[in-house]
């Protein structure tokens, strides 16, 4: 019997927080047995284990999900197959790393985008990243607009995140002051003997 992953689920998404409160791990494995009732499908942290039997499937039902897992959390598991009689030896163990949510959240009076390797924010503000991956947020403001810093998870605060939990990140746009107005007028003009006079008008405005 051997036990092979497939693909790493999605998570679902929490309206409220937009993090992933729930991770997921599809499992499979080949039959190899003729006359089981079932399988028992047993988790543990490592290779080593130790392994807790989390669930079982029917006759001729060879794959599992296992759901409500933490993010960024590596899970190792094995099955055997049981008939009234008794069971078989276990698989191989195999084991995967659940991914971690990094959802970006744009404020302030200006605008800009953040990206980010898996993260486009523009468009898309959320994204499942591998575990313990480490990003460097790069926040670019629009025209008109200025970064004015990062704010939220205490990991986002230097815009560089390590992705060992759901993260997020606050990137506050604000809009650009206005160019300072000169603080005096000066004035230049040419008397009628042809001598020029320069005048200052302190806290005037240009024209």
């Amino acid at each position: 019997m051997k036990i092979v992953f497939f693909a790493v689920i999605l998570a679902l998404l929490s309206a409220t927080h937009a993090q992933a409160q729930d991770k997921r791990l599809f499992t499979a494995w080949t039959d190899n047995s003729t006359n089981e009732i079932g399988f028992n499908v047993e988790r543990g942290p490592a290779q080593s284990g130790a392994f807790a039997r989390i669930g079982g499937t029917a006759t001729g039902v060879t794959s599992y999900t296992d759901t409500g897992l933490m993010a960024a959390t590596q899970y190792c598991y094995r099955v055997n197959a049981f008939k009234s009689a008794g069971e078989s030896a276990y698989s191989n163990v195999a084991c995967a790393a659940t991914p971690a949510t990094l959802a970006i959240v744009k404020a302030g009076t200006g605008s800009g985008v953040v990206t980010a390797a898996g993260i486009n924010c523009g468009p898309t503000c959320s994204a499942e990243i591998q575990a313990n991956a480490v990003l460097s947020l790069i926040a670019t403001p629009d025209v008109g607009s200025v970064f004015a810093g990062w704010s939220g998870n205490t990991d986002c605060l230097d815009g560089n995140v390590t992705m060992t939990t759901n993260i997020g990140c606050t990137a506050t746009f604000n809009l650009a002051p206005p160019p300072n107005a000169p603080s005096q007028l000066i004035l230049t003009i040419v008397d009628s003997t042809g001598k020029p006079i320069t005048i200052v008008i302190p806290g005037a405005v240009g024209p």
